[in-house]
């Protein structure tokens, strides 16, 4: 494991990019991706979460009260593009496509916080994800319109992880307390900006049938994440799994 030394700056800091954590690819076998979850006598836990078809997506946002709706936001892709201009700065930000729907996204007292997620399509009239490719379309059109709900395809944040809020960097704590801190903080925008779903497993036989739900629903796989593990900047490792339907 690796020691942080004291003055050893590797940790994330609020409007400044960063790597997020990549997940691994499967083992040959389901058994062995859950070994992989380092279960422990008194909890054998994994969560599975369905693999989403859209881009990596971190969120910073902190208190500013030179601007209109008294928050400031920063979008980044996983390249470290920065997508703000796209997604919106501003709660009053008329030209983002995202932000001006998000007043009620967050609890009474959050000041800041470090938000990964993955942006994706959202078809309104098919109540689905649309293919990723349509991403940039969407929220486009987005931009052009005002408040009103009348495009079919939208930019839709699924957030999975909570990495700072208020001031604190939460990497080295557990994903279990990491996501107990999302979901005091975040407040769901149907449709708009939402906390990603997962369910608990103890055993292996329990993905492939996740797997079969998510492949009918034409969806990219599932990533099996160790909900005992840190979060790891910049690292690929096998406390998350993806796993792919040519795997059954």
């Amino acid at each position: 494991p690796q020691v942080r030394l004291e003055g050893d700056d590797r940790g994330i800091h609020l409007m400044q990019c960063f790597q997020p954590q990549l997940a691994a690819f499967q083992m040959r076998s389901m058994e062995q991706s859950v070994k992989k979850m380092k279960p422990v006598e008194n909890d054998d836990t994994f969560w599975i979460e369905e693999k989403l078809d859209g881009e990596r997506m971190q969120l910073h946002m902190q208190r500013d009260d030179d601007l209109p709706g008294g928050f400031r936001f920063k979008f980044w892709s996983r390249k470290a593009k920065d997508y703000t201009y796209l997604y919106g700065e501003g709660l009053k930000d008329t030209t983002g496509s995202l932000t001006k729907h998000m007043g009620n996204a967050f609890t009474p007292g959050v000041q800041n916080i470090i938000l990964d997620g993955e942006m994706i399509t959202w078809n309104m009239e098919q109540d689905k994800i649309f293919p990723f490719g349509h991403l940039k379309t969407a929220a486009i059109s987005e931009q052009q319109t005002q408040y009103d709900d009348s495009n079919a395809n939208r930019p839709l944040y699924r957030v999975f992880d909570c990495l700072y809020l208020n001031g604190k960097d939460l990497t080295n704590h557990t994903l279990r307390v990491r996501r107990e801190a999302l979901e005091k903080a975040v407040q769901s925008v149907h449709r708009r900006f939402e906390i990603h779903a997962y369910s608990e497993a103890t055993d292996a036989s329990e993905i492939e049938p996740k797997l079969r739900e998510v492949v009918a629903e034409k969806s990219e796989g599932l990533v099996l994440k160790n909900p005992r593990s840190a979060y790891r900047l910049n690292d690929r490792n096998d406390d998350w799994i993806k796993v792919k339907p040519e795997y059954m």
